[in-house]
């Protein structure tokens, strides 16, 4: 597994930023939003695809570049299904703000299995409710994120997030994310060399 921990200066939850005009610009509906690399190995493209055909109402985002399977894939034919391109990481926070659910949708496979998933911390960091495909490394995460382990499963943990808006909740989210930050992983090293060891 990867080790956790992540720079969230910039997935900041108080700062009001404005909707992004190609996102603005989708039809009503329900932002079912992803953000990162569209690449086969980490993400199931049929899962994308079932989601999407099942639920027409909602308006599944991609945001980043796509490897080649995505852009020959049958996403493309989908018209719920809206592929925004690579964006600056700048820009990012714009994004994942203004979904009304986060996702990860990765394929389970040994390159994903242990993964630590640190877009799963940027998008606690802004407050958003989030469903992610079940794994070893999702296991941390199991309070604060809806995890899903089928397509139906994955429909059913969508529309409980799309309900999951209570401020507290939020709040709880943020406070957990940061827990991960690479500022408190320092803090924890420091007091733990630090601190006087107990003798017996």
């Amino acid at each position: 597994m990867r080790w956790p921990g992540c720079n969230l200066g910039l997935f900041d939850a108080t700062i009001d930023r404005p909707v992004p005009a190609d996102v603005a610009a989708l039809p009503p509906g329900p932002r079912i939003g992803y953000v990162g690399a569209l690449n086969i190995l980490r993400l199931d493209i049929p899962l994308l695809a079932h989601i999407a055909r099942a639920r027409p109402d909602w308006q599944l985002v991609l945001v980043g570049p796509e490897d080649d399977a995505f852009a020959t894939s049958e996403l493309h034919q989908i018209s719920n299904i809206h592929f925004l391109g690579r964006k600056d990481v700048s820009e990012l926070p714009s994004y994942i703000q203004s979904f009304d659910v986060c996702i990860n949708p990765q394929i389970v496979n040994p390159i994903t299995i242990g993964n630590y998933p640190l877009k799963i911390d940027e998008y606690l960091a802004l407050g958003k409710p989030t469903v992610a495909t079940t794994t070893e490394a999702m296991s941390i995460f199991k309070d604060h994120v809806r995890l899903a382990a089928s397509p139906e499963v994955w429909l059913q943990q969508v529309e409980g997030a799309l309900g999951d808006t209570a401020p507290g909740m939020a709040e709880e989210r943020i406070r957990f994310a940061h827990s991960h930050s690479w500022e408190n992983m320092v803090k924890h090293i420091y007091s733990a060399i630090l601190s006087p060891k107990k003798t017996a």
